[in-house]
């Protein structure tokens, strides 16, 4: 699907089928489309439940979701990263917790293209308590 128009409209109609497991979808590649902070919420929402989804790209690096699931260390240095994929991994990882907010040991966010709103939208995940990060690198 990369390389389109798909907006927030479409992207929330993906998401509500994406709700559903769809087993033999390993790989989501929305990249290069009219992506808005609303799609991206939706589609991080459904795909959080997905067990067969490895990864997703929204801009130029796949995320890998199955990892953010397990609450592993995330390094994502130099990956040039967008507002959107950091707004994406925090729903995915937020969506995660079965009791209280997941704990997330370190994520490194180093030499990306985050601005000052995705940094926000980071800083909101973890300020409303739906997230837990013990240590955070930005460099």
């Amino acid at each position: 699907l990369s390389g389109n128009k798909i907006a927030d409209a479409g992207l929330v109609a993906l998401a509500s089928v994406f709700e559903q497991e769809v087993a033999a979808l390993e790989m989501l590649d929305i990249s290069g489309n009219a992506l808005e902070e609303g799609g991206v919420a939706a589609l991080a929402k459904a795909l959080s439940g997905s067990t067969g989804l490895k990864t997703v790209r929204l801009a130029s690096h796949p995320l890998p979701i199955q990892e953010l699931k397990t609450r592993a260390k995330v390094e994502m240095d130099g990956q040039k990263l967008t507002d959107f994929d950091v707004q994406f991994m925090a729903e995915v990882l937020s969506a995660t917790g079965d009791v209280g907010p997941p704990t997330v040991p370190a994520m490194s966010l180093g030499y990306n293209a985050i601005t000052e709103k995705g940094a926000a939208m980071l800083a909101g995940a973890i300020g409303s308590g739906s997230l837990r990060l013990l240590q955070l690198n930005l460099r």
